[in-house]
C-alpha cells in the first residue's frame, strides 16, 4: 500500500490527490485521485471498472515521455467526494495505474485552487488535498491473463505494468526477486519501459501432489 501524508505547509509537491469513495452496484470503494491541470482527459485504470457499464472509446492518449497509451473504453464513473456525489465521462486504460481527473472537469464543477491552505473547493465545499510521495521509480506488476503453473517448474508469464507517473521519462527496469505465495518464487528480471511483449519468470517450487497447479488470476500484482 502506498504511503500517504496529509499535506501542510512544511510539504511541497507537484502530486495532488484527493480522497474519493468509488460507487460500484450497491459497493462502495475509497481510493485516491490525482488532479491534472495539464491532462486534457480523466483516466481510469481497468481494475476499477469490472463492473463499469463501458462503451466504446474513440480516442488517442499520450503520456508526456510520447509514448501511446491504449485506450479499452469509456466509463461514466459516479464518485463522492467530501460527502457530494459527483460523475464523470473517464477513458478506461491498463496503462495507467491511478485514476486522473482533467482540467474540464475542475472547471465544470466550478473548482478554485487555494495554494496557501492546501485545499481545493469543489462545487463551493471545499476539500483538503494529500501528498503521495513520487512512485516515478517504481512500477506494479500485473498478471495480463489468468495462467496455471505446474509444479516444479519455471513459466514465463505474460504481464503489464502500467505507468504510475504519466510525466515519468522512458526507461529499464528491473523487477526485484520475491515470493508471491509459499513456493511460489519471481526472479529478478530486466525488461525495456513498454510492456507489449513483457514476460516474468515464474517459478513453482512445490512438489507434485494432487493438486499439480497454482492458478494466478489476471491483475495479480506484484510491486
Amino acid at each position: 500500500m502506498s504511503e500517504v501524508v496529509q499535506n501542510d505547509s512544511n510539504v511541497c509537491a507537484s502530486e495532488t490527490y484527493l480522497d474519493i469513495t468509488l460507487k460500484v452496484g450497491s459497493k462502495s470503494r475509497a481510493v485516491m485521485c490525482l488532479f491534472d491541470t495539464g491532462c486534457d482527459t480523466c483516466i481510469l485504470p481497468g481494475k476499477y471498472a469490472r463492473r463499469q457499464e463501458l462503451r466504446p472509446a474513440e480516442k488517442t492518449v499520450y503520456a508526456a515521455k510520447g509514448t501511446e497509451i491504449a485506450i479499452l473504453d469509456v466509463a461514466t464513473l459516479i464518485f463522492t467526494l467530501n460527502g457530494q456525489e459527483l460523475t464523470g465521462d473517464f477513458l478506461v486504460t491498463d496503462g495507467v495505474d491511478e485514476i486522473i481527473l482533467r482540467y474540464s472537469f475542475l472547471k465544470r464543477y466550478g473548482c478554485h485552487w487555494l495554494f496557501d491552505e492546501c485545499a481545493l473547493v469543489v462545487n463551493g465545499r471545499k476539500c483538503v488535498l494529500k501528498h503521495r510521495p513520487s512512485k516515478a521509480k517504481i512500477r506494479s506488476i500485473y498478471v495480463r491473463s489468468p495462467v496455471a503453473l505446474p509444479a516444479d517448474c519455471s513459466v514465463n508469464v505474460p504481464v503489464k505494468l502500467p505507468t504510475s507517473d504519466r510525466y515519468a521519462v522512458a526507461a529499464d527496469w528491473v523487477n526485484k526477486a520475491t515470493e508471491l505465495r509459499p513456493g511460489l518464487l519471481v526472479a529478478r528480471t530486466l525488461r525495456p519501459d513498454c510492456d507489449k511483449f513483457a514476460a516474468v519468470p515464474i517459478i513453482n517450487i512445490n512438489k507434485c501432489t494432487k493438486h499439480q497447479f497454482i492458478h494466478l488470476l489476471s491483475a495479480t500484482c506484484n510491486e
